[in-house]
């Protein structure tokens, strides 16, 4: 069923107002995915502040159009998901790389971070950023390390002057 004029309207209103408040955003192939597996990927993505929805591309590039996403509008074609990460730059391309470690039925075609475009290749440098806690959770690791070997050679130092 067509769309009429004004619900496109508020579409492109509502999804302009989430381009503008997104990190980033991931372009993903839908073709052959079912209703059930794009149910779990909505889940998983409502619990990681990532806002995904199936939209037509006419519709998809006129949101992005003006927008820091504006690089995607290259690779729109065929079936489109669009997955913008609201809170972490990395969660919409670690849920879809997640998911397609399941069920490759879902072909990233493309990302963009601050402007930059990502092929589908470069996808894991996206995926890969750490988030807040795990940031913080690997600069406690260090300090602790560093402070124990500190501590250590320290020991072994006065126990070297003792004999």
């Amino acid at each position: 069923m067509p769309l009429k004029i004004q619900e496109k309207r508020n579409i492109i209103k509502k999804f302009t107002k989430i381009s503008n408040l997104a990190t980033s955003a991931v372009i993903a192939d839908i073709t052959y995915i079912t209703a059930n597996e794009m149910t779990k990927i909505r889940k998983l993505s409502n619990k990681k502040k990532v806002f995904i929805k199936v939209v037509k591309n006419t519709l998809l590039s006129k949101i992005i159009k003006n927008t820091q996403f504006s690089c995607l509008q290259k690779i729109l074609s065929g079936p489109t998901i669009i997955a913008y990460s609201l809170d972490h730059p990395g969660a919409a391309a670690r849920i879809l790389t997640n998911f397609i470690k399941k069920n490759n039925k879902i072909k990233i075609k493309g990302a963009c971070f601050e402007g930059k475009f990502f092929k589908k290749q470069e996808i894991n440098k996206l995926s890969s950023i750490p988030t807040y806690n795990e940031s913080l959770s690997r600069l406690l690791l260090i300090i602790k390390t560093s402070s124990i070997t500190k501590l250590m050679l320290t020991i072994l130092a006065i126990k070297n002057i003792k004999k």
